[in-house]
């Protein structure tokens, strides 16, 4: 509603006529800072018509006729410029003695209850009989009191924005009150006031006599200000709402909008809530309210499972069979009209049966059931989603493994697979037989001395590394063919099933120390090295499936109990536990033991203590001794996670709360006796391998011409 509209609605009768009259006077009157006229010219009581103040905005909105006929009562035509006797100028001049006594209470009086409305209305009005009549009451002496010295306060429910008339429904808009039938848009410009007080109309020339109507004319009136209080507020149109509240009644039992659609209803229970409280509204009028919030979703909030890229079109079309418009209450409490989905609406019409395909698998299913539960879980009667949702929303075990390929016959009939117990132990015999190759090795090695140096002289140490990396690769390679090669495996992939089967935990890295010694001396360096580049190469690949499996996990938020209600998730913590791997621990401090150092040469040799260098070699050595046993307990875990994750234990838990038969174990390895002896003879190889390569120490080796050269080149 622009500014002072309702204003000028009630003025255009007489504003129109503005046009017609002329004027009698030509200089526009003087007037103080409450808009009273000064007079300019005062022929013995006599005054212009021009220099009277313009008249009230309360009078200005009623019907004028009694107060006009006052004043033109007052209003004759005068001589104001004479030349010997004779006139030679008249002039239209209105007398104020006449004006108190014609503008007495008893005209004041009909226009005093619209003007009582608002108590600013009520205080121009009385500024305006004090100023021109010098009278202190408007009706009864002492019915002006309260407002001689008003102040804020005196608006006892404060005021309002004229701009939130546009927030009314129009059934309110076009409604009138119950008793004096006023409109409700009568009523509100009856209580407005500006946040200074305005001129409107001709303000250089507010009054005016017609010698066509024989009687004086308002061309003008001042509008009233908040001014008036002593305070200012921001320049615009305002209500009072007192003055509203106590003048727009209606029946609460027959509401203007009661017949109208309920958005119309709903806005106006907010419009009148918010501008006079709820006592001018019906008990439980808040039980039909059509707001945003629970029952009405607003378009801007709502939202479709974000990891469902393909919703069928039944679904999708009920957001268009659905939708509504709902008020979503602003900072004051009125309302704006918005596009809302119908909560109740559209749970009535889905389910979890709805969306098949797309909404069934991993992240899909977890999202659009987390969603279906948000959407429509409190809402009454609705029962849309499988007793065991909650299992539903969180990864099932199948889904914890990272990849899609599996280890296991076309069709599995029967139990034809090896339990989860008996596929641990096939792992658990190759490390046993590791250790004992180990045991068995240093025994001999403390009894016996070990081959001559001579030997590996003329080895390169790539060739020893590449040689023992081969072992546990090519063990691997040959597993992973067999089970190709087995019917019913036919689409197992072989490089993927090797680089699984490498990181299968392994007890070689117990070979890596020098049979019977307790430090790393200078001449076990060469043997050392060997057997840790070729165990680092072999771990390098076994970390492939690791790294992956950690990295799913984070993404799919497998960490810090993002797994505590999903069936399985004990198990497949193994899989997942990023603190495992070696890249998680901090390496170990520089090392600064101290040993012997031999010197050799054609003068006396003696002994002397001095500190190992601490070489790039050394510190590479002991920090892998240190995360090599990290990393075999780390492959433990994930296998047995694994292991138990691809069982049938947890492909029927799948089965069940997906409500399908799915095949069973996603890991069953055919021949697993062949392969174990595949794995052993290889973990034992290497270990003898290792041994035969190992140097003599310099105590032993002292009398080699050859071991000096060697030493100085490569210790």
């Amino acid at each position: 509603m622009k500014k002072l509209n309702i204003i000028h609605a009630l003025l255009v009768s007489w504003i129109a006529g503005v046009a017609a009259t002329e004027p009698t006077h030509d200089a526009p009157p003087d007037l103080d800072t409450n808009g009273t006229a000064i007079i300019q010219t005062d022929f013995d009581g006599w005054v212009n018509p021009e220099d009277v103040a313009p008249m009230p905005q309360c009078i200005a909105q009623q019907d004028r006729s009694a107060w006009l006929g006052a004043m033109t009562k007052c209003t004759q035509q005068r001589c104001t410029s004479h030349f010997a006797f004779i006139c030679t100028y008249h002039q239209w001049l209105t007398q104020l003695s006449c004006l108190s006594v014609e503008l007495s209470p008893n005209v004041t009086e009909t226009y005093i209850s619209y003007c009582e409305r608002s108590i600013l209305a009520k205080a121009q009005l009385y500024h305006w009989i004090r100023n021109v009549t010098d009278r202190t009451w408007l009706v009864d002496v002492g019915d002006a009191n309260e407002i001689h010295a008003l102040s804020p306060a005196s608006l006892a429910r404060g005021y309002a924005s004229m701009g939130v008339a546009s927030t009314a429904p129009a059934c309110l808009s076009r409604s009138r009150t119950s008793t004096s039938l006023e409109s409700f848009e009568h009523v509100l410009g009856s209580c407005s006031f500006t946040s200074t007080t305005l001129h409107t109309g001709n303000s250089g020339h507010p009054w005016e006599y017609s010698k066509s109507q024989q009687s004086i004319l308002a061309l003008s009136f001042n509008t009233a200000g908040y001014d008036l209080t002593g305070a200012h507020i921001p320049f615009g149109e305002y209500f009072d709402r007192e003055c509203f509240c106590n003048t727009f009644t209606f029946d609460k039992q027959n509401e203007p909008c009661l017949a109208s659609g309920q958005v119309d209803l709903t806005m106006e229970r907010l419009w009148l809530n918010a501008t006079c409280g709820s006592t001018s509204l019906p008990g439980n009028w808040t039980a039909a309210l059509k707001i945003t919030g629970f029952d009405y979703i607003s378009l801007a909030d709502w939202h479709w499972p974000r990891q469902v890229t393909d919703m069928p079109k039944q679904v999708t079309g009920l957001a268009q069979h659905c939708a509504t418009d709902a008020c979503r209450v602003d900072a004051h409490g009125y309302c704006v009209v918005e596009h809302a989905m119908d909560r109740a609406c559209f749970c009535s019409k889905i389910d979890y049966d709805s969306c098949q395909g797309p909404c069934r698998v991993f992240e899909s299913r977890i999202s659009f059931v987390k969603w279906l539960h948000e959407l429509c879980g409190n809402v009454d009667g609705w029962h849309g989603l499988p007793n065991n949702w909650p299992e539903l929303a969180t990864p099932l075990p199948s889904e914890m493994i990272p990849w899609r390929w599996v280890v296991r016959p076309n069709n599995i009939l029967g139990n034809q697979c090896w339990s989860a117990t008996w596929t641990i132990g096939s792992f658990a015999l190759v490390n046993l037989a590791t250790v004992f190759t180990v045991f068995m090795s240093q025994k001999r090695a403390h009894r016996c001395s070990t081959v001559d140096y001579r030997l590996l002289s003329g080895l390169p140490w790539m060739m020893g590394c590449i040689l023992l990396a081969s072992l546990p690769l090519g063990a691997n390679w040959i597993n992973s063919r067999i089970v190709r090669g087995t019917p019913g495996y036919e689409a197992v992939p072989v490089s993927h099933m090797m680089l699984l089967l490498c990181s299968l935990p392994r007890l070689s890295w117990l070979t890596i120390a020098p049979a019977g010694s307790h430090r790393l001396g200078a001449a076990e360096w060469p043997s050392a090295a060997i057997s840790l580049y070729a165990e680092t190469i072999v771990q390098g690949f076994s970390l492939y499936h690791m790294f992956w499996a950690v990295n799913y996990g984070l993404r799919h938020n497998f960490y810090f109990g993002g797994l505590s209600n999903a069936k399985g998730g004990e198990a497949a913590l193994p899989i997942d536990m990023e603190d495992l791997l070696p890249g998680s621990r901090s390496p170990p401090p520089p090392y600064t033991e101290r040993d012997e150092w031999t010197t050799y040469g054609t003068l006396p040799t003696e002994r002397k203590e001095a500190e190992r260098p601490k070489s790039a070699f050394t510190m590479f050595y002991y920090t892998m001794a240190i995360l090599m046993p990290l990393i075999w307990i780390s492959q433990w875990l994930f296998w047995i996670g694994f292991v138990k994750l691809s069982s049938d234990e947890y492909v029927a838990t799948t089965n069940q709360i997906l409500g399908k038969k799915l095949m069973g174990h996603s890991f069953c390895l055919p021949h697993l006796g062949v392969l174990t002896v595949v794995w052993m003879s290889s973990s034992v190889g290497g270990s003898l391998l290792k041994f035969y390569l190992e140097i003599e120490r310099p105590e032993k080796i002292r009398r080699d011409d050859h071991f000096p050269e060697y030493f100085r080149e490569h210790r």
